[in-house]
């Protein structure tokens, strides 16, 4: 009983950061059901992409009643991101993992480095530059299909790159991630090793957490928002991607 309280608790904290953030949490469940609930990582992969689904729902569902996401710029990236993760799912088992892993690694390293970097375009005008859109979606696209990840970093890297703010970069992505995760935990769950009661602890938890984050968020000044989270996202994204390297 006390672990299915903690697993339940553990979604609660990454529904509320990942739909804070922008992020998918597929890598964050999977840290929780690997080293929390004892899964094999075949399995965390499998249950991972489930279990980010119902709170990405519910959080990119009231960031559009806001009026916070950019239809214009997820359509673009689902153009590209889609198509990508089935084909790279398709082909997972083909790829090595020492090769994958690496190279995705150092992308998400100066993905990150960028995102620091580059100041934010205050504009509802945004720009759509598709070769960009269609780079950042595929790269995302990637993660998803082959390593069961959720691509968020990639997906807010590439809308910051097109000139979003911050809480507009963690709107759209979050309703990007909803359609992308779902296609790639559709073609995951055909090898059979998802673990349902596992994933049900942590949806009650995360989707409990997504449904607080957006009203929390709706009150915060955007300038500051931008100021104090995007250093943050930028280092999560270059941490993420040592760890993928090493």
């Amino acid at each position: 009983m006390t672990l299915n309280l903690l697993v339940v608790v553990c979604g609660f904290l990454i529904g509320f950061f990942v739909i804070s953030t922008g992020g998918g949490g597929a890598a964050l469940y999977l840290g929780v059901l690997t080293g929390l609930c004892g899964l094999s990582a075949a399995h965390a992969v499998d249950t991972s992409l489930l279990t980010a689904i119902p709170a990405l729902c519910f959080g990119a569902l009231s960031f559009y009643r806001h009026g916070n996401v950019n239809v214009k710029l997820a359509r673009q990236f689902l153009y590209f991101a889609l198509p990508t993760v089935i084909v790279a799912s398709l082909l997972a088992r083909y790829i090595p993992e020492k090769i994958y892993a690496p190279l995705i690694g150092l992308v998400l390293v100066v993905l990150g480095v960028q995102m620091y970097f580059r100041k934010v375009r205050q504009t509802e005008d945004i720009h759509v530059d598709r070769v960009k859109a269609a780079y950042y979606a595929i790269l995302s696209g990637l993660m998803i299909g082959i390593g069961g990840l959720s691509g968020g970093g990639v997906i807010m890297a590439g809308l910051l790159a097109m000139g979003e703010d911050m809480l507009g970069t963690v709107a759209t992505s979050s309703f990007i991630l909803v359609w992308t995760s779902l296609i790639g935990a559709v073609m995951h769950m055909t090898g059979g090793g998802v673990s349902y009661f596992y994933a049900l602890l942590l949806i009650i938890g995360s989707v409990t957490g997504a449904l607080i984050a957006p009203r929390v968020l709706s009150r915060v000044n955007r300038a500051t928002f931008d100021r104090i989270c995007k250093p943050v996202i930028s280092l999560i994204v270059i941490l993420m991607g040592l760890q993928m390297i090493f």
